[in-house]
């Protein structure tokens, strides 16, 4: 049995990608497809990860929560569940990352996520440094931001490489001092 673990939840997509670390290497990941139920799978698929990975709940340190942007039932669903295990266990530490930034390998790039409805969601980073903060763009204005930063890569929909981006972004991770000022990154309204 481990201490000092720690849960990744993202919520944010047409998925749910939750992992268990320990010294920074994944114990256990799970990619959920979700189909408008990720508020029915997310609690049973939690408890299923940590007993694969052999890892009690207050073996828990730390949640490293995706805030968004991305769907927004799914941006709220993590953020309530993170709240809650704080409240349960007042001890654990949340962890904040924007899906924008965690879907830069490097920290470097113009990143995008489809918004739907000819939107994208987008921002900038170098160095893992924001130079354009996450906002939402119409489609056709993607090439201005392509133009303005052609030095940097274009990241589009990188679900993929969450896990290992996940562990490469730890120093950009930001510490919740205040659970009643963690909130979901919405960038637009509800559909």
């Amino acid at each position: 049995m481990r201490k000092n673990c720690t849960l990744f939840i993202d919520t944010t997509n047409n998925y749910c990608y939750l992992a268990v670390s320990y010294s920074c290497l994944i114990l256990k990941k799970a990619k959920l497809p979700v189909n408008k139920n990720v508020t029915d799978i997310i609690v049973d698929a939690i408890h299923k990860l940590l007993k694969q990975a052999k890892v009690k709940p207050l073996d828990l340190t730390h949640i490293v929560l995706n805030i968004g942007p991305g769907s927004f039932t799914g941006d709220k669903v993590g953020v309530t569940v993170a709240k809650a295990w704080k409240l349960f266990d007042p001890r654990i530490e949340i962890m904040t990352i924007n899906s924008l930034l965690l879907q830069t390998k490097d920290g470097n790039g113009v990143s995008v996520i489809d918004a739907k409805s000819n939107k994208l969601y987008l921002a900038v980073y170098k160095q893992e440094k924001e130079i354009v903060k996450p906002c939402l763009i119409d489609k056709k204005d993607l090439a201005k931001f392509k133009k303005k930063y052609s030095k940097l890569p274009l990241v589009i929909d990188q679900t993929d490489s969450m896990y290992d981006n996940f562990l490469k972004h730890s120093k950009s991770f930001k510490k919740v001092q205040d659970i009643k000022y963690l909130e979901p990154l919405y960038l637009k309204n509800p559909v």
